[in-house]
C-alpha cells in the first residue's frame, strides 16, 4: 500500500462540492489513494464518490486516535465535532498525507506537491499570514508577547495542507491544547489557531 494519500471529511451535505473536488484531483493526473471520513449526519451517496474513495468513519480508527479527537474537542468547542475528524490522518498508516477541505479545486497535479515537504513537516498554500491574526486570535497581540513578534507570520491554513508525520507532531498538537487550557482567550476555539500554536510550540 502507498505511504501516501489525501484525506477527505465529508458527507451528504458537502457531496456535490466533494465530487467537484475529486473529479479536479484525478483530471489532474493524480492517482494517489483518497480516503473520505465521514463527517456525520447523512452519508455521502454518489457512486462517483463511491468508486474512488475508501469512506472510513470516526469508530473506525483506534481508541488512542479517538481519544486524541476528543481531548482536542475540550478546547476547540466552536468547531463541530466533524471538523475535528480531520486530525485523525495522523494516526493512519500513512507516513505522508494530503487533508483538504472540499471547497477546493486541484489545479496541478498534488503528487508534487510531495516533493516540496522533503525537508519540512508540514506545507500549506495560504496567505492567513497576512492578516495580522485577526482570525485566528481574539488577542492577536498577546501571541507576539508570548511567541516573539514575528509569531503570527507563520500562521498556516487548516483547510489544505501536506503533513510529513513525524513523532513529535501529536504531541506538539496535545500541548497546544494545554496552552488553550492555561491561556484562555487568546485564541479563537478553532483547528486552525490550534494548529498554527502547535507549530509555534513545536518550531
Amino acid at each position: 500500500m502507498s505511504n501516501k494519500g489525501i484525506y477527505l471529511v465529508a458527507n451528504k451535505k458537502s457531496e456535490a462540492l466533494c465530487a467537484n473536488l475529486i473529479y479536479s484531483i484525478r483530471e489532474s493526473g493524480c492517482k494517489l489513494p483518497i480516503r473520505i471520513i465521514h463527517f456525520g449526519g447523512e452519508k455521502i451517496k454518489s457512486s462517483f464518490i463511491l468508486n474512488e474513495v475508501e469512506l472510513v468513519s470516526f469508530q473506525e480508527f483506534s481508541k488512542e486516535a479517538q481519544d486524541f479527537v476528543n481531548n482536542l474537542r475540550t478546547v476547540l468547542i466552536d468547531c463541530p465535532m466533524g471538523f475535528l475528524y480531520r486530525f485523525l490522518a495522523w494516526y493512519s498508516d500513512w507516513d505522508q498525507f494530503i487533508y483538504s477541505d472540499n471547497d477546493i479545486v486541484a489545479l496541478c497535479n498534488w503528487e508534487k506537491l510531495f516533493e516540496l515537504v522533503e525537508d519540512h513537516d508540514l506545507l500549506h498554500c495560504d496567505t492567513e499570514y497576512t492578516t495580522n491574526g485577526i482570525f485566528n486570535y481574539d488577542k492577536p497581540e498577546l501571541m507576539k508577547a508570548t511567541f516573539g513578534n514575528n509569531a503570527l507570520e507563520s500562521a498556516l491554513t487548516a483547510g489544505h495542507f501536506l503533513v510529513r508525520k513525524n513523532e513529535r507532531m501529536i504531541e506538539d498538537i496535545n500541548s497546544a491544547v494545554s496552552w488553550y487550557k492555561k491561556n484562555p482567550g487568546i485564541a479563537k476555539n478553532h483547528d486552525q489557531a490550534l494548529l498554527h500554536i502547535a507549530s509555534l510550540l513545536g518550531s
